[in-house]
């Protein structure tokens, strides 16, 4: 066969090419994949308030099996967040899902119109576009936990002669609702925040102070929010600010907030805020920010804290003006410069879940202000054990309503049970006679206080369950003890029973009783 020898120099010449450009391809693949490899001994760390949370450290060296089959899943750990160039992949990443994509790089952030940026929360942390829309509303039982938690603070505080206001913060997405993408709409007619206050004020004496409306009236003077924050701008904080002072000042006289004149405004372009983080994209989110500072000198700054979200003191000095302690999250730290101002000497406790008001008894202040964002309402909130049962022992010997079966119940006498058995309290809680009065199948209106005369002979857990649900464990030593617990679940039904301990042992009932109090 004759061939061209044009032809085959042209062959020869693409062939060339095609491996020159295969294996330059595998060339450039093989760096990339091994490039964060390679790099990972030098890499800079991402830092941890990027993705508001904390890079897992390298393991210790396993000393026992357990710790021998956790080590490969926590070196997996440790080179996921660690590896080479992670800081640069990530913030491509989230750039190519903003500027190219138009999604959010992070599940905690949602993309709003006009580059405001809300938060999605999570599990742990609150979800406050859930609570916006309404869609899942607080439970009966939620709602009663935190209305006795309120109330038991309240007349706890009040018998020790200090005022209380629980102050309640809306969150972004309530106030600025018009900047929410057009997939988020209500379903529900009452958000969690409202929920609780209606509920609160049809129920309680417990003054509730929900700033959301002063919010909504001030919001086309200057901006409440941060386009990129979860957190307010300085302006809205004053106006909760002044919410507060003008509520305490029909108690105390004096105590009336400056008004907005007092301040000047200094106005610049910052970083994006903890949203924009999230994303890793605080420089390129940047927005324009207003400050507030006051015209003449500040007299009650706050100390320097010892370590994070330690208590800090500030004050006056004045003997005019009165004590305070302010239970705060993060909400309240930009309010402390405004508050600080009106009393001769506050402190200052981080108490986003619940107040513990360690302190409080031993020397009283004159208020004590409880400011909670509306997000944290759906979390695990928690608050003193021993006001808890101040307040329900209180009603369980103020109460003349002796429940539908407890007088068979009481007093049993040094009975002895092995640790195995249970201790039938009530049949049943929805069993009761319509003629009793009330019934206690009326949970919904009454509200069951249990109290057991019990001697232990061992130190161990004595558990209380309804309808086979556990209620609460305690654990209130060896002896003799007197127990008296409150069923705040108004949808409780079924057999109420306490299990005592997990090893072998004896007890000796002295008696058992159910009364109940007006919900």
């Amino acid at each position: 066969l004759m061939t061209d020898p044009d032809q085959t120099i042209k062959a020869g010449l693409n062939d060339n090419r095609r491996r020159f450009l295969d294996w330059t391809l595998i060339a450039v693949f093989v760096v990339m994949v091994s490039a964060p490899m390679l790099t990972t001994p030098w890499a800079r760390q991402l830092e941890a308030g990027g993705e508001e949370r904390e890079l897992a450290p390298w393991p210790p060296r396993p000393r026992d099996t357990q710790a021998i089959l956790a080590y490969p899943r926590r070196v997996e750990a440790w080179v996921q967040d660690h590896f080479g160039l992670r800081d640069a992949l990530v913030r491509a990443h989230s750039r190519l899902c903003y500027h190219v994509l138009g999604t959010s790089a992070s599940s905690k952030v949602l993309l709003g119109r006009d580059a405001w940026l809300f938060y999605h929360g999570d599990r742990l942390d609150g979800r406050p576009i859930e609570d916006y829309r309404g869609s899942q509303p607080l439970s009966a039982r939620q709602l009663e936990w935190i209305r006795w938690m309120l109330q038991d603070q309240y007349e706890w505080l009040r018998d020790h002669r200090t005022d209380y206001l629980f102050v309640l913060i809306p969150s972004k997405e309530d106030v600025y609702d018009e900047y929410l993408p057009s997939c988020v709409t209500r379903v529900g007619p009452l958000n969690t925040r409202q929920q609780v206050v209606e509920y609160m004020q049809a129920r309680t004496q417990v003054p509730v102070l929900d700033v959301s409306a002063a919010m909504e009236a001030a919001r086309t003077n200057r901006l409440c929010f941060r386009k990129t924050d979860t957190h307010w701008t300085d302006y809205g904080a004053f106006v909760a600010y002044r919410e507060i002072m003008s509520r305490l000042a029909r108690k105390f006289p004096g105590a009336e907030p400056f008004p907005e004149s007092a301040f000047n405004y200094r106005r610049g372009t910052e970083d994006g805020g903890d949203l924009a983080a999230m994303l890793n994209m605080c420089e390129d989110l940047r927005e324009e920010v207003e400050h507030m500072a006051p015209v003449d000198p500040a007299r009650g700054r706050p100390h320097e804290a010892a370590k994070e979200l330690a208590d800090l003191f500030a004050g006056t000095g004045d003997a005019a003006s009165p004590t305070a302690v302010v239970y705060r999250d993060s909400y309240s730290e930009i309010l402390i410069p405004f508050l600080s101002e009106h009393f001769r000497q506050v402190r200052y406790v981080w108490a986003r879940l619940g107040a513990n008001m360690d302190g409080v008894a031993a020397a009283p202040p004159d208020i004590v202000l409880q400011i909670m964002s509306d997000r944290a309402l759906r979390l695990n909130l928690r608050y003193s054990p021993e006001i808890q049962q101040y307040c329900v022992r209180r009603r369980f010997a103020d109460s003349t309503l002796r429940l539908s079966g407890s007088e068979q119940l009481a007093p049993l006498g040094d009975t002895a049970a092995s640790h195995e058995n249970e201790a039938l309290l009530l049949s049943s809680l929805s069993g009761a006679p319509e003629a009793e009065l009330p019934a206690i199948g009326d949970t919904d209106k009454v509200l069951p206080i249990v109290r057991i005369d019990v001697t232990l002979d061992e130190d161990d857990e004595v558990a209380l369950s309804v309808g086979g649900e556990t209620v609460t464990r305690q654990r209130p030593g060896k002896g003799r003890r007197e127990l008296i617990l409150a069923l705040y679940d108004p949808g409780q039904s079924g057999a109420v029973r306490f299990r005592f301990g997990s090893r072998p042992g004896r007890v000796r009932l002295h008696a058992l009783e159910i009364r109940g109090w007006p919900r």
